[in-house]
């Protein structure tokens, strides 16, 4: 997980992806406010909660309150080392895929949400060369038939 801020501070967006499946999910932030963002985050993952085991993040500000996206999903929540942006290399890749739709000099304050959503499936449903050229929401949603046929996952 990890956060694009907008110039001057103005708006974030909090990232999150799947290790494996390269899946992505964007929910839009105000500013690095840790409460907000763990309210926005634990929203977005409600969904796919039984799929998630382990949350990594950068040690910034706005991941303070961790513990609560971790104990409401259940979760284990690790941060990368200072300055090692080689433990996070897939979502640092994942902002930069973003970054082709979103400039960096556009306040993030007014994308709709209709936006996000709209870059979430573009990115979801773009194949990709470590998947096979599947794409992520292939993978992803594959996985998840799977797991519920063979009963590992309640839905």
């Amino acid at each position: 997980m990890d956060t694009i801020v907008g110039p001057g501070g103005r708006g974030a967006i909090a990232t999150i992806g799947s290790r494996s499946t390269n899946y992505v999910w964007m929910t839009q932030c105000y500013g690095k406010d840790s409460w907000y963002l763990s309210e926005r985050v634990k929203q977005r993952l409600r969904p796919v909660k039984a799929m998630i085991t382990t949350i990594t993040s950068d040690n910034g500000v706005e991941f303070a309150e961790h513990q609560r996206i971790a104990r409401s999903m259940n979760i284990d929540y690790y941060f990368a080392d200072p300055y090692q942006t080689n433990q996070r290399s897939r979502i640092e890749q994942l902002n930069k895929l973003i970054r082709q739709y979103i400039p960096k000099k556009q306040d993030l304050d007014w994308v709709q949400p209709k936006e996000l959503k709209h870059i979430e499936d573009k990115l979801n449903h773009r194949p990709r060369k470590k998947l096979g050229f599947k794409t992520p929401h292939e993978v992803f949603f594959n996985t998840t038939e799977t797991l519920i046929k063979v009963g590992a996952l309640e839905m």
